[in-house]
């Protein structure tokens, strides 16, 4: 190919990296939520006192937020 003609046009390829960025995005809050459920499941092992609950709901209510972004974000 000998013409000069761009591959990529400049609106082209920032709609490209702004798609890449929502997916890392995306991605980033998938592991995030993942993350607190399995620390709610960890303090889930130790129930008995009154921290562990707290702990519970604290890691399920961010993981609640969190996927709560991502559908906000989805819409």
């Amino acid at each position: 190919m000998t013409d000069n003609q761009p591959r990529y046009t400049t609106a082209r390829l920032r709609r490209e990296v702004d798609e890449a960025k929502q997916l890392a995005r995306i991605h980033a809050l998938e592991e995030a939520a993942a993350y607190h459920d399995d620390l709610a499941r960890q303090h889930e092992v130790g129930y008995e006192s009154q921290f562990h609950e707290s702990m519970v709901n604290t890691h399920r209510g961010s993981a609640h937020a969190i996927r709560a972004m991502m559908r906000r974000e989805a819409a």
